[in-house]
């Protein structure tokens, strides 16, 4: 089956080995009218593209429909594209390991380097000869990632920090989280993981549960870097970009449909630091007017 992305998001899939955050990026060009598109894509010859676009020299109407299919790694292109219009897209992959070595194969191949494919094993004996190292990468420290995931709300880091906890396993994951939050006096009842990522319905959090934590964090050790993940209101970057730039807050927000919440942090002016959290569910009007009074509830927080 195929789903029309343009409508309904893909978040990038789960693995043990992540590359590119598990996407490929795809380079849209028109080089003649009445041809089809071009779409080039990194790494190459990764997706199977159905390319069903068609140039015209003026176009006014709506994007073209970009098609994915949920259980392998193929997208499908349909639709008109205006003469001179160039753009990318970036698309979420099914096998995240397989693009992995796709990457590896295809920098092989720029570096001029053979390769065969499959395991192999040999005793060693007076002719082995070392592999020599090729290249080598680390991670970023954790307090970087933490960043991208409390500035920018990435779920893919938050997925795969979470499940680092656990060693891949949720439920280890799950009871190492529940360990640190009794070890800090905060009632696990107050809290329900069925992911890292927040994407999952079945995660339950109270807002006093959430407050008390950030309390907590004041005065953890942890407590600098802790601080310094969070998105600052006017952040360039961040999802705090646009929002509360006339106070001097930081937090994080969480968005699905029809749930938006924000908690952190806000000076107010008779120079207290208050921990505050902001949860709104199921409710019926648009998620602009939602976001709008929850950042008048923070304003009125900070005139205290």
């Amino acid at each position: 089956d195929h789903a029309l992305i343009r409508r309904h998001g893909f978040a990038p899939a789960q693995s043990g080995l992540v590359y590119h955050d598990n996407l490929v990026s795809i380079s849209i060009s028109t080089p003649s009218v009445d041809q089809p598109g071009r779409f080039e894509q990194w790494p190459a010859n990764y997706l199977k593209i159905a390319n069903q676009t068609l140039v015209k020299s003026a176009w006014r109407g709506p994007p073209i429909d970009v098609l994915r299919a949920t259980v392998q790694d193929s997208v499908y292109f349909a639709g008109t594209l205006r003469s001179g219009y160039r753009g990318s897209i970036r698309l979420p992959v099914y096998d995240p390991p397989a693009l992995f070595e796709a990457a590896l194969l295809n920098r092989l191949q720029l570096r001029g380097l053979t390769y065969s494919r499959g395991a192999h094993s040999q005793a060693p004996d007076e002719s082995f000869v070392p592999y020599e190292q090729q290249y080598e990468i680390e991670s970023a420290p954790l307090g970087e990632l933490i960043k991208e995931v409390n500035k920018r709300s990435n779920n893919l880091y938050a997925e795969q920090i979470y499940r680092r906890i656990g060693n891949g396993d949720l439920r280890t994951a799950e009871r190492q989280t529940m360990r640190f939050l009794n070890e800090e006096g905060i009632n696990a009842r107050y809290f329900v993981f069925a992911d890292g990522s927040g994407l999952s319905r079945s995660n339950l959090v109270s807002p006093e549960g959430l407050a008390r934590l950030l309390a907590v964090m004041t005065q953890h050790e942890e407590a600098t870097p802790f601080r310094a993940s969070l998105a600052q209101s006017g952040e360039r970057g961040s999802t705090l970009r646009y929002r509360l730039t006339d106070l001097n807050t930081n937090g994080k927000t969480g968005s699905m449909e029809r749930v938006r919440s924000l908690a952190g942090y806000v000076e107010t002016t008779s120079g207290r630091e208050l921990a505050f959290v902001v949860f709104a569910n199921n409710y019926a009007r648009s998620s602009a007017a939602i976001t709008s009074i929850t950042d008048q509830i923070k304003r009125e927080l900070a005139s205290l």
